[in-house]
């Protein structure tokens, strides 16, 4: 099955192909984790290994990962890096809609190829960063847009070419701790 080899014992176990795992069930594609944990009981994603993830067919201002649900993503201090060669603006998270969703213990390297690291768009979507590094994007390691609230403790950005984080339209962003390290920290517009 996807995600999951057989030892030398002949005991089955987690695959080298595995990136992402929910419950018990291992997942080859994260998007695929994600929205098993939106629309299952166990609410929590764990990141197995590094990765790297393609944006190349990435559409115009989403994620390649969307979360729209009430769920964690633990990132076991693992590290997602962006390749590819997108034609447009394509970012690596994006959480919208009603999302209460968390963010933890990961590591996003935007690798100058991913416009912002992680999106939270849309009045009633949450996001709440804890040890969370989003470097080397093409503009934001962070964005909060449209009206969204982003808390973040031990928040870690740099060498985002527009700066570490952009607060704009009516969103708020909550820094409790960290260390932005851009040219600038903190860009509000709007």
């Amino acid at each position: 099955a996807p995600g999951l080899d057989v030892d030398d014992s002949g005991k089955v176990v987690v695959g080298s192909d595995a990136v992402a795992q929910v419950g018990d069930t291992v997942y080859t594609n994260l998007q695929e984790a994600i929205n098993a944990a939106q629309d299952g009981s166990d609410k929590t994603v764990e990141i197995l290994k590094d990765f790297d993830v393609d944006l190349t067919n990435g559409t115009n201002k989403n994620g390649i990962y969307t979360i729209t649900g009430n769920i964690t993503i633990d990132g076991n201090n693992r590290t997602i890096k962006a390749t590819g060669t997108p034609t447009s603006d394509v970012h690596v998270f994006v959480v919208s809609g009603s999302a209460n969703a968390k963010i933890i213990d990961l590591n996003i390297n935007g690798n100058d190829i991913a416009h912002y690291g992680i999106q939270a768009y849309g009045s009633s979507a949450k996001l709440e960063l804890d040890d969370v590094e989003a470097y080397a994007c093409e503009a934001y390691g962070v964005f909060s847009n449209n009206g969204a609230t982003v808390t973040a403790a031990n928040l870690r950005t740099h060498g985002n070419e527009w700066g570490g984080v952009n607060v704009d339209h009516g969103s708020t962003f909550t820094m409790k701790s960290g260390h932005l390290a851009d040219r600038f920290s903190v860009v509000v517009d709007g």
